[in-house]
């Protein structure tokens, strides 16, 4: 039963520091609602204040994702095709 106890306090620790580490956080970056973070969110994203709408944005994230995994994938296709051969890092030391 000891043990039980113990876990509940120590589970109601962990989520008190958390919901505190959040609102903290919430009151450091001054969101009050909902709204104010999509306000935040959007504005990181560029879509408030620089004429770019919400697709545009978008379109602009589509292709910076579909160019990253694309290269991805040609690195994991070069790595299969030189299995044989030697890794070397940015200095050209083995790895």
């Amino acid at each position: 039963m000891e043990a039980v106890e113990a876990l509940n306090i120590a589970t109601i620790n962990v989520l008190s520091l958390a919901v505190m580490s959040t609102g903290g956080i919430l009151w450091y970056l001054d969101i009050n609602s909902m709204d104010d973070a999509r306000r935040k969110l959007r504005g990181g994203l560029g879509v408030d204040g620089t004429g770019r709408d919400e697709k545009q944005a978008e379109e602009e994230f589509e292709e910076w994702m579909a160019t990253t995994l694309s290269r991805k994938e040609a690195k994991e296709q070069g790595k299969m095709g030189r299995v044989e051969e030697k890794s070397v890092n940015e200095r050209g030391r083995e790895r």
